[in-house]
């Protein structure tokens, strides 16, 4: 059994989340290295224990519950943290940050926490670690800038693609689902995320209902009816389906990924669509502006505006030649500098170099 123990806590790990994948590959890739622990709040996304015969699951209660509770879980977690001699406990949500930082006190654990998302309350509450992982440079500047975070106390370790996982879940026998003649756009993602901006795409369709194109919405959530509803009544090829664990067929089969969110810190289907070279389109903010070299790996649109939006997504169409080569410059980017290979050694790294300390 590997000496060094690792509890991940996170409110759930669901297939369609960014940061559970990211999970996902982290504890796949340095099992062996590390005995991984994971502690979600209801016992089915604590059951998605990723495959691995050297990790661990753990649930206790619902997380409408988890505020009342909130002692007897400290009790929990502090008690798997002995009896499993964890010696890193690692935060992928705000909730679990004050506990980790309890149960590292009370039994010397060393605690880092993960920041994925860009949120603006609870200022005098969060982020107190003197260890924090963020997945961008535009989460770490919100961090020191809004809750006046220590940029010493910040590492920044972006999220990244892993090539054998992709070849695991990649069947490629979906050929039929759309229409071949037409130009196709995809999003991937979560349906009932405001940020995400299916509100914008809907709009920007609207703009384009004379030409001959197809959308497919990839994903799952609230939004997922009033998608179909809009299909209803416009002229485009609309295809709504729902979270596939073969996610990798659908890049290949499509022509322009589309994801023009409001806020984003760095999406793993911008990575996704970088490693298959499809021309991208995405909001000018975040982590995608941060990545995107607007005219060179892709197109930045004004967040919120279905016009940019609508205007991007002619010119791809338009200029199919010019897309396709912002699509190959793109899978450059991400082939030499975003892969397993470039990221997984910085989270080994940073962890040995905690326990180190």
């Amino acid at each position: 059994m590997p000496a060094k123990t690792i509890l991940h806590l996170n409110n759930q790990f669901a297939l369609a989340n960014g940061l559970s994948r990211t999970i996902q590959l982290v504890t796949s890739e340095l099992d062996g290295k590390y005995r991984f622990l994971l502690y979600a709040d209801d016992v089915e996304s604590a059951a998605w224990c990723f495959g691995q015969k050297n990790l661990l699951s753990f649930a206790f209660i619902n997380k409408k519950w988890r505020n009342i509770l909130s002692p007897l879980l400290l009790f929990y977690l502090l008690r798997i943290v002995v009896i499993y001699k964890v010696q890193i406990i690692h935060s992928h949500h705000r909730y679990y940050d004050l506990l980790a930082g309890l149960i590292s006190l009370i039994t010397g654990a060393k605690f880092v926490t993960s920041v994925q998302v860009q949120v603006d309350d609870n200022a005098f509450l969060s982020f107190k670690s003197r260890n924090i992982i963020t997945c961008s440079n535009a989460i770490k500047n919100h961090l020191v800038n809004h809750y006046k975070v220590n940029p010493l106390n910040v590492t920044v370790i972006y999220n990244f693609i892993h090539p054998i996982v992709v070849e695991k879940l990649s069947t490629r026998g979906i050929d039929s689902i759309l229409h071949q003649k037409r130009f196709s756009f995809a999003f991937f993602g979560r349906f009932d995320n405001p940020e995400k901006s299916i509100d914008v795409i809907l709009k920007a369709i609207t703009k384009l209902e004379n030409q001959s194109i197809s959308i497919l919405f990839l994903g799952k959530g609230a939004e997922e009816e009033s998608i179909k509803k809009f299909s209803e009544s416009s002229q485009i090829e609309i295809t709504v389906l729902n979270s596939q664990s073969n996610v990798f067929d659908y890049y290949p089969i499509v022509d322009c990924v589309l994801l023009p969110s409001r806020i984003d810190p760095f999406p793993l289907v911008m990575l996704e669509a970088g490693y298959f070279g499809k021309p991208f389109i995405g909001g000018n903010t975040g982590g995608i502006a941060e990545l995107i070299e607007h005219g060179k790996t892709g197109l930045l649109v004004e967040p919120g505006n279905a016009e940019d939006l609508a205007n991007a997504m002619l010119y791809v169409l338009e200029h199919r030649e010019e897309a396709e080569l912002m699509g190959k410059e793109f899978q450059k980017v991400i082939k030499s500098r975003f892969l397993a290979e470039h990221i997984i050694p910085q989270y080994e790294s940073y962890y040995n170099n905690l326990l180190n300390n």
